[in-house]
């Protein structure tokens, strides 16, 4: 439970600004939230600190993360959220900017995060 853990919490909170939570089994398993993680979030948003949500699901968008939190029970913005598709295609171009056009094998999410990047 939340309540259990607060002192930790505390500690955490006063050694750090931003927070990088994996999401699957982390935060939430299937579609459910694990017992006192929302609290956790909602209390570290209340003490002003930065939260960034990490998946590998790369089928998800920053706005398929957005809306999957909001089902839960928490507002994230999407800029908050980094799917492993969007970070890829950020790495990508940044990485290897002569990469223009690639097979994908992988979901739709994967496809649109490198079109956005000007991969094809």
């Amino acid at each position: 439970k939340f309540e259990e853990f607060t002192t930790y919490i505390d500690d955490l909170a006063e050694k750090y600004d931003h927070f990088l939570c994996d999401c699957d089994g982390v935060i939430y398993s299937g579609g459910k939230a694990i017992e006192g993680s929302i609290e956790a979030l909602k209390y570290l948003r209340s003490k002003g600190k930065s939260l960034y949500f990490i998946t590998n699901t790369s089928g998800r968008s920053p706005k398929g993360m957005q809306e999957k939190f909001r089902k839960l029970g928490i507002e994230i913005e999407t800029k908050e959220a980094l799917p492993c598709g969007l970070t890829t295609s950020i790495y990508l171009k940044n990485t290897y900017p002569e990469i223009k056009k690639v097979y994908v094998i992988g979901e739709q999410g994967l496809i649109d995060q490198l079109e956005e990047q000007g991969i094809q």
